[in-house]
């Protein structure tokens, strides 16, 4: 696609971006996320929520030098009217002499565009024909639109945006002879400027900064008395569009702005029941002021507060731009390649999930989609993990975790921080004798085990403890972890009974065997003795032999 790269290296398996995306354009692969291109409108969520710089924008600075270097162009920049709210300028003339200097032709303000497409809507609205009119200056929402609400296309300004319409006057005043360069916030103008052909490149506000930087240009306080104060620098902010209709807008219809993914669903999902109603919509939550490649830290408002200010500062300007040029375009729907899955395969892939029923949809959104139908849909489609469930891995650990403490043959207790029973499994219960009502109270009036507390004031674990069980009469070799994140420990009893009577018995063979030895030691030495004369020096070796056959016993 050419317009976003992802960093498959940086990419940490969070599922942000999918949580973020509004056409769900990202699925996983070998648990890192791949973009669908053919699914993405580039609204650029995913590069601002992204916590690893995992999504980065592909660089067009290069191509925009190559354009510059070349002699023979005369490169054109129009500018985003949201430049006021995210670089140190006070107008545009000290914001146009800076950019002039990177080699710029000339610099112009893409409001003048805006004016022009404004105009365009005007005339739309003043025909009374349409039961509803969409703005159509955001190519990521209208992308949007075009994808998940193909019923809705009808309602589409038939009107090209603001920065084609600056591009196609630019055009006309040069001749077609020149290049035209547009900057902005934006991702997805890259896209649209490809599919125009009105414009050679795009660039970011980061970029633009970046190339600044590389020359290192400074803005320059400048006089603005020649700034034109167009009425339609509000574009970029909430309500933008409406109020560059100043008090010229027709009655007739009811005018209202609506931002964000959320926003646009309430409304594109009732949208046939709209009477005379103009839509001001904008994918970004704010407008444009809040793009993904805004350099700007403030928050939403505040940079809306910046172009308010900015506008009001002087008088604006609401005369129309003459020209000749055709504006109109035409919407058709984007291809959606998902399959729609019955209901019953929906409710198959659910039951895989363990959601047997409809209180089982718990819909959190952990897994990236809004539903648990919206996700069995893409799991129907090949494009999500089935295993990435919140509450399905929750309950399949929770699972496994109580099969295992259900059908050990070691007894487990486990104890907070001041030594309360938590928790009991069935095999403790029995081999301590312990009552149900346990739980709650403090171990030790249950268990004699002073080591646990011992092991919970030490923060430490211990690996091998023998103990004896009066009650049971068996003996445990008791284990015992100190869980210090949460503040608990628990003790795993294991049956060494049969074991350490195994040695106690071997134990007890070992000393008879050792008495039985001692008997024949001096049954022989009393029989050696009578014998000493003749045996002579021989007495004192078979003496050493006994002994030490003696103490070989001893020490197995």
């Amino acid at each position: 696609m050419g317009y976003l790269k992802f960093i498959i290296d940086n990419c940490k398996d969070c599922y942000s971006c999918l949580r973020s995306c509004p056409v769900k354009a990202i699925k996983f692969e070998n648990n890192k996320a791949v973009i669908l291109e053919d699914s993405c409108i580039l609204c650029g969520h995913c590069v601002n929520v992204c916590p690893h710089d995992a999504k980065n924008v592909i660089s067009s600075i290069e191509k925009v030098k190559e354009l510059i270097k070349d002699k023979n162009n005369k490169v054109i920049l129009s500018v985003a009217p949201s430049f006021i709210a995210n670089f140190p300028v006070n107008n545009f003339s000290s914001f146009k002499e800076a950019c002039k200097e990177l080699g710029f032709y000339d610099v112009e303000e893409t409001a003048i565009g805006a004016r022009m497409v404004t105009e365009e809507y005007l005339k739309i609205i003043k025909k009374n024909t349409m039961s509803a009119i969409i703005s159509t200056s955001c190519p990521a929402a209208n992308d949007y639109v075009r994808k998940n609400y193909p019923n809705a296309i009808k309602y589409l300004a038939p009107v090209v945006s603001p920065m084609v319409a600056h591009a196609k006057l630019i055009r006309e005043k040069y001749k077609n002879e020149c290049k035209v360069v547009f900057v902005g916030p934006c991702i997805a103008k890259k896209k649209e400027a490809d599919i125009s052909k009105e414009i050679d490149s795009v660039l970011t506000f980061e970029e633009l900064l970046q190339m600044l930087e590389e020359k290192n240009i400074s803005f320059k306080e400048t006089d603005d008395q020649n700034d034109i104060n167009l009425v339609s620098r509000y574009y970029p902010i909430n309500r933008g569009i409406i109020k560059s209709f100043s008090r010229t807008a027709p009655t007739e219809y009811d005018y209202i702005s609506i931002d964000g993914s959320d926003e646009l669903d309430d409304i594109l999902e009732n949208i046939d029941s709209f009477d005379h109603v103009f839509i001001e919509m904008n994918m970004c939550k704010g407008g444009c002021v809040n793009g993904p490649c805004r350099l700007s830290k403030n928050s939403a408002m505040k940079d809306v507060t910046i172009v308010r200010n900015f506008v009001k500062k002087k008088e604006v300007v609401t005369k129309s731009i003459d020209h000749d040029l055709d504006l109109s375009k035409t919407f058709t729907p984007l291809a959606n390649n998902f399959k729609v899955p019955t209901e019953e395969e929906i409710n198959h892939i659910l039951m895989q999930l363990s959601k047997f029923k409809r209180e089982d949809e718990i819909n959190c959104g952990a897994c990236g989609f809004k539903t648990c139908r919206e996700k069995a849909i893409s799991i129907f489609n090949g494009l999500t993990d089935p295993e990435f469930c919140m509450p399905y891995l929750k309950n399949k650990a929770e699972s496994i975790s109580n099969e295992i403490m259900e059908h050990t043959p070691n007894g487990i207790i486990t104890v907070d921080k001041e030594g309360r029973l938590i928790d009991i499994n069935k095999r403790a219960y029995d081999y301590l004798d312990l009552s149900k009502d346990a739980i709650g109270h403090f171990y030790s009036e249950y268990v004699e085990l002073p080591e646990l507390m011992e092991q919970i004031d030490k923060e430490e674990n211990l690996d091998s403890l023998i103990v004896y069980n009066d009650k049971k009469n068996m003996y445990f070799d008791v284990s015992i972890t100190y869980v210090k994140d949460h503040n608990v420990a628990f003790a795993i009893y294991k049956d060494v009974t049969q074991e350490t009577l195994n040695e106690e018995n071997m134990k007890k063979l070992r000393n008879e065997m050792i008495d039985v030895t001692n008997q024949v030691i001096n049954k022989q030495m009393a029989a050696v003795q009578e014998i000493a004369s003749l045996l002579g020096e021989s007495t004192a070796e078979a003496k050493i032999a006994l002994i030490n056959f003696k103490n070989s016993l001893k020490d197995e």
